[in-house]
């Protein structure tokens, strides 16, 4: 249980804590990966048991009924008594834990609530169009700064907040007038009683709430305590805003700019690649944003099946420097990892990736919006592959919406290795990705990143601005690729344009194609791809 404890201590000490923040742990079973709150009646009913014949809790009990609406993190919360409460709820981190041996798995949540004063308008609109509307009987046992929660809750219309449905789980949503009984543990600390924001007492209580977890477990008849084992599973340390999107720990890519981490997304039922885009390069003001947003907007209408997808993108609220992005996982990893992995591509497949990937520049340049979309980062660990059919994508926009339009444009974001001359000075167009898919090929052909050879960022930088090309172009044998290459490194007036370059012999679908390095191709080249 030591490693449940330490990355509760870790994620509550990220957040803070202060007397709109809480942090609770529900009891539940996991269908796939979907939460199901809710334990067996059997068991629910002897942690209640439990609990009223204690001392400690039944110093403070409160019975309660009332009726819950949910609607876009919106909780309305009308009581018998008619009293009425409008909560905005939003996680921030969740720990998933599944117990072996055990009648029940947990979660722990932190979260922030925000109360906010009712008014009979919104209040209309939840209950007409609300998610969730349920009826809860629930008894708290209160003690010190914890509460123990337990309710019946019926349905009335729509699924358990944290049950499946939609999702791609096999677990039903409850019927109308199921019951769920549900057991809850709850810190709110009072404002009084500890300081606000303290990392160190959100630390602490987290340790403790995760303890009393011991508690549920012996409160429970005929569970032998030393056959159970605890394990979490892939911890969700990020939930998006509307709760569609979860972030793991796992980190499957970084760059420059950004840390890519792998996520879930709980509505289509399969995994996703969650971007952390930083953004302190940049200077925030109420217009730049206005203008990222608006391409952000447009870059998540698009589709080409040569563009990897973006799905959405939000402010992110902890960090107000980074963006989070949400885009379609490819398995298989980047092109270049692909090659490491498998070793050098014959010519007729660079061919195959090269024109993939000239069709997605001709997307973004020229049919995905009024003006132009620039890459920015064009380079072979951008560009992502399906391993079992080989075909390949255009990744990585994040940069592509700071540099469409307007100010963020003119910024210089991207990998030096790729970076035309022109983008060191501030003044560009979309020949600065025709620039780096030259040397894209370069890299597929030699196996070498561009100007590796250069010790330090500064040779690189005059390499570029003298236009000399990498030292190892003049090994590529084939005269069509090394044209094609030394034509895309040339001054952005002269650079080829993407219809010029499909048009070239090298990317006709016909082409017969040299193959001048055969000793370094695997027989199996094409079989392993």
């Amino acid at each position: 249980i030591r490693g449940i404890i330490d990355t509760t201590r870790s994620i509550t000490t990220k957040h803070g804590f202060d007397p709109e923040n809480e942090v609770e742990l529900r009891l539940g079973r996991f269908v796939s990966r979907n939460f199901v709150a809710g334990v067996p009646s059997a068991c629910f009913h002897k942690i209640m048991e439990r609990l009223s014949e204690d001392d400690h809790w039944t110093s403070s009990v409160v019975y309660s009924k009332h009726k819950d609406y949910s609607l876009k993190g919106q909780r309305l919360r009308i009581s018998e008594d008619g009293s009425r409460s409008l909560v905005n709820k939003r996680r921030s981190a969740i720990v998933d834990v599944r117990c072996d041996g055990c009648p029940f798995d947990f979660r722990v949540s932190f979260a922030k609530e925000k109360r906010l004063s009712p008014d009979p308008e919104a209040e209309a609109t939840i209950i007409r169009d609300a998610d969730h509307s349920r009826w809860t009987d629930r008894v708290s046992y209160a003690y010190k700064h914890y509460s123990f929660e337990l309710s019946v809750v019926t349905n009335a219309r729509g699924a358990e907040e944290d049950r499946g449905g939609g999702d791609g789980s096999d677990e039903a949503p409850e019927e109308e007038g199921a019951a769920i009984y549900e057991v809850e543990i709850e810190l709110k600390p009072e404002c009084a009683a500890f300081p606000k924001k303290s990392k160190a007492m959100a630390a602490k209580l987290a340790e403790s709430l995760v303890l009393k977890l011991l508690d549920l477990v012996y409160f429970v008849e005929d569970v032998d305590c030393r056959s159970i084992s605890f394990r979490t599973s892939s911890a969700v340390v990020e939930t998006s805003p509307d709760e569609r999107f979860v972030r793991y720990k796992e980190v499957i890519g970084r760059g420059a700019a950004k840390i890519v981490y792998k996520g879930y997304d709980r509505e289509a039922g399969k995994e996703i690649a969650w971007y952390k885009v930083h953004l302190d390069h940049l200077d925030l003001t109420k217009c730049v944003k206005t203008a990222l947003f608006k391409e952000f907007d447009m870059l998540t209408q698009i589709s080409s099946p040569y563009v990897l997808k973006l799905i959405t993108y939000w402010l992110d609220s902890h960090e107000y420097d980074k963006i989070d992005v949400i885009c379609e996982l490819f398995y298989a990893g980047s092109l270049k990892s692909f090659m490491h992995a498998n070793g050098l591509p014959p010519n007729h497949i660079i061919r195959r990736w090269g024109r993939q990937i000239l069709l997605g520049v001709r997307f973004l340049h020229c049919e995905a919006a009024e003006t132009p979309i620039i890459h920015r980062d064009l380079k072979c660990d951008n560009v992502f592959i399906h391993g079992h059919t080989g075909r390949v994508k255009i990744g990585d926009l994040g940069s592509a919406t700071i540099s469409a339009t307007g100010g963020p444009a003119m910024s210089i974001v991207g990998t030096p290795n790729f970076m035309a001359p022109e983008i060191f000075d501030g003044h560009y167009d979309q020949t600065v990705d025709i620039y780096a898919f030259g040397l894209c090929l370069y890299e597929m052909a030699t196996g070498s990143e561009p100007y590796r050879e250069c010790k330090s960022h500064a040779q690189i930088y005059k390499r570029i601005m003298m236009v000399e090309p990498p030292e190892r172009l003049s090994s590529i044998d084939d005269r069509d690729l090394s044209d094609i290459i030394s034509r895309c490194l040339g001054p952005s007036s002269a650079r080829p344009c993407v219809n010029e370059l499909l048009a070239h012999a090298f990317f006709s679908p016909g082409a017969v194609l040299a193959s001048p390095r055969s000793e370094d191709i695997p027989e199996n080249w094409e079989d392993r791809l």
